[in-house]
């Protein structure tokens, strides 16, 4: 838990060549829930691939 937000974040990163696939994923104050699926190469850029946020 981040004492200074109060919300809760987690965070994973994996690499194949040079395309990196991760999650981030954020617990809000109020119970909320963040997810955030994505890719990001030299060609594309970042990408969200997934968003979800749910209450």
């Amino acid at each position: 838990m981040d004492h200074g937000t109060g919300d809760r974040k987690s965070h994973w990163e994996s690499r194949e060549g040079g395309r990196v696939r991760g999650v981030y994923t954020l617990y809000e104050p109020d119970g909320a829930l963040r997810r955030v699926e994505y890719t990001a190469d030299a060609v594309h850029g970042f990408v969200i691939v997934k968003f979800l946020k749910e209450r």
